[in-house]
């Protein structure tokens, strides 16, 4: 449900005399206004897992939640948007971190841990989150967000990234010194790895920039390519394995400690949970229907190309880098080694999990037909994802 309301007291609370109980929290019924801001769309996946998980809280919560939605940018740019929440403009919202690197260096920098991890095209958001929410949970990270007014509450990490490109890439050849829009430094550093040349464009700005020529490519993920419609201009989609953007949902601190304490631990656990398995879901099932059904189907116009000397260049790549993590943590990670060794433990246990439940190789697909072929086992095997994300909840 949604609801209007400005300024700093997005978070007050209109209590009213009647009693209630609801998901088993005893409570006095209270109706809490809030707002939530994104820069993708309600129907992408982010917005999906959103919603999901203020609704979950709603129902658990003796009361009721009503929160205004700003979507598609509509509070605040990316360069704008954490701003937007550390000055109480709004409530909540999903902030990448690639879009901070010189004010979030700490979550820049635990967002490379995705590099420790399989990275295969369908794996992160099943296999890297789990791990990522307990990175996000550490006392180095929460302490950098605090000094923006902001606490990190969820987690989401996208599906693997792939090149959206006007022409085919066929070979590292072909790729040296294409322009390609980029949107953090992790990414960039993997695009200048292939010889191509990164270029640094607004999230908005990318479908205009593919269409005039500006740009030969963009880094993005599967699913949001279809959410700019990257796909009417960009009719090369090349998913070799470029990291996953790690995007937070975060909270106010004033916002959030306003808050009655049973609502507080609500917001922890069950909207924890349920963005964590909408999204989860939500990730695989757009990419499955764009296969199936839409710009990415076999008699669609779009080619999936898998150049393999360029699969495994990044791969060598992002292996390496993930190797000198702890040396290169920024100041303020005292703890470097633990976060590294904790990660990729929880990462490397959850894997074989997820592979038993799915029947999919953490490995990176060696062309298109097998890149398709996953999508469709995994569409067969619903029920055993579920019993797996509720093994590996965070």
């Amino acid at each position: 449900m949604e609801t209007h309301r400005t300024g700093a007291a997005l978070a007050a609370l209109l209590l009213t005399a009647v009693s209630g109980c609801a998901g088993g929290v005893q409570n006095e019924q209270d109706t809490v206004t809030l707002t939530f801001a994104d820069l993708t769309s309600q129907d992408n996946t982010l917005g999906q897992a959103a919603q999901a998980m203020f609704e979950a809280i709603d129902e658990e919560y003796a009361g009721t939640i009503e929160v205004e939605y700003f979507w598609s940018g509509s509070m605040a740019g990316g360069t704008e948007i954490l701003n937007s929440l550390s000055s109480g403009m709004v409530d909540s919202a999903s902030i990448p971190t690639a879009y901070y690197p010189k004010d979030l260096p700490v979550a820049s920098w635990a967002e490379g841990l995705t590099g420790l991890a399989p990275t295969a095209n369908i794996l992160p958001p099943f296999v890297v989150n789990p791990a990522m929410h307990a990175a996000f949970d550490s006392e180095a990270v929460t302490t950098e967000y605090a000094e923006h007014s902001a606490v990190p509450v969820t987690v989401a990490t996208t599906d693997s990234y792939a090149l959206v490109c006007k022409d085919p890439i066929d070979s590292l050849e072909e790729a040296r010194g294409k322009l390609v829009r980029v949107a953090s430094t992790q990414h960039g550093a993997e695009v200048e790895e292939l010889g191509m040349s990164p270029v640094s464009l607004a999230h908005g700005e990318t479908y205009e920039a593919l269409q005039r020529g500006t740009i030969d490519c963009t880094i993005t993920s599967i699913s949001g390519a279809e959410d700019l419609g990257l796909y009417e201009i960009a009719k090369h989609l090349i998913p070799i394995g470029f990291s996953p953007t790690v995007l937070p949902v975060l909270f106010n601190t004033d916002t959030l400690e306003s808050l009655p304490e049973d609502l507080q631990e609500i917001i922890r656990t069950t909207g924890r949970q349920a963005y964590f398995d909408t999204y989860a879901h939500a990730s695989f099932d757009e990419v499955h229907e764009l296969l199936e059904d839409g710009p990415l189907a076999r008699d669609a116009d779009t080619e999936i190309l898998i150049p393999t000397d360029m699969r495994d260049a990044l791969a060598e790549f992002r292996t390496q880098r993930a190797k000198d993590l702890a040396e290169a943590a920024p100041e303020g990670v005292d703890d470097a080694e633990a976060l590294v060794t904790g990660f990729a433990e929880t990462a490397g246990a959850d894997a074989p999990l997820f592979e038993e439940a799915s029947s999919i190789s953490a490995d990176l697909p060696e062309d298109a037909e097998e890149f398709r072929a996953r999508y469709a086992t995994m569409a067969e095997r619903t029920g055993e994802l579920d019993g797996y994300l509720e093994e590996v909840a965070p």
